[in-house]
């Protein structure tokens, strides 16, 4: 999946034919009366929201879809905020930096057991000589996640806002997708 912000209220998304297929779906198929495509398309905004820090759930979203590439899809959103609604996103990231990966990855095999449901994404970067965990939360984040999050690490003091985009232009990628994910089944085979 790929995920794009086209500008203020209009997003690119393409997805691929196997994740329309984990769905239940293929682009043939996808119609807004079907129950699995309005699970699909809600969750899409939700992550789009909250992966590009903009609120989608006020006023409304147009969802349009094109075939793409190899049965997969390609899907435009475009928002029209409620009036007078406040911009913003859904929750902000929230990042910590760590002195180094060997102290990421059991702090990653307990956030997997204990909050996975709560995020929607997770990513490492290096960043110098440290590690930043970038963690996208669904909502506010527990006050048990940021204590675990503290134990090791230090939370990165840029407007959370801004950490990923500041991330992306200086930090060098380690895992872009499912860090926590991955780095807690490496800790299950030390």
């Amino acid at each position: 999946m790929k995920i794009e912000l086209l500008d203020q209220n209009h997003v690119k998304i393409i997805l691929s034919a196997d994740e329309l297929a984990d769905s239940g779906l293929t682009y043939q198929t996808l119609d807004e009366r079907d129950p699995r495509a309005r699970e699909l398309f809600f969750a899409l905004i939700h992550k789009a929201g909250a992966l590009l820090n903009r609120d989608f759930s006020s006023g409304s979203v147009r969802i349009e879809a094109y075939p793409y590439a190899d049965g997969g899809c390609l899907l435009f959103l475009s928002h029209t905020p409620k009036e007078g609604s406040a911009a913003g996103g859904l929750c902000s990231p929230v990042a910590f930096c760590y002195p180094s990966l060997r102290s990421v990855i059991p702090l990653a095999a307990g956030i997997e057991a204990h909050f996975s449901h709560m995020l929607l994404q997770s990513a490492l970067y290096r960043l110098g000589r440290y590690c930043v965990l970038l963690l996208y939360p669904c909502a506010r984040p527990d006050k048990r996640l940021i204590s675990l999050l503290s134990q090791e690490g230090e939370a990165f003091t840029a407007d959370s806002a801004h950490v990923p985009a500041l991330l992306r232009e200086y930090a060098q990628p380690i895992l872009t997708e499912n860090a926590t994910a991955v780095l807690a089944a490496v800790s299950q085979t030390d």
